[in-house]
């Protein structure tokens, strides 16, 4: 009945921690994207996808 109950432990541990992986390796994405886009683009600006949109098929 121990082993079952460990088993789960683990697949538990692993879905998130591969969860935490993914949703910081987007955010990173993410940041640097924005950061490349332009420095016109100020950082206290919210950035929007429309503004994302329109600076990079100007």
């Amino acid at each position: 009945m121990k082993k079952p109950a460990v088993f789960l432990c683990i697949l538990i541990a692993l879905v998130v921690v591969t969860s935490i992986t993914v949703y910081l390796s987007f955010y990173y994405a993410a940041k640097h994207r924005e950061e490349t886009i332009g420095s016109h683009i100020s950082q206290n600006h919210i950035v929007t996808n429309e503004t994302i949109y329109f600076s990079l098929y100007q």
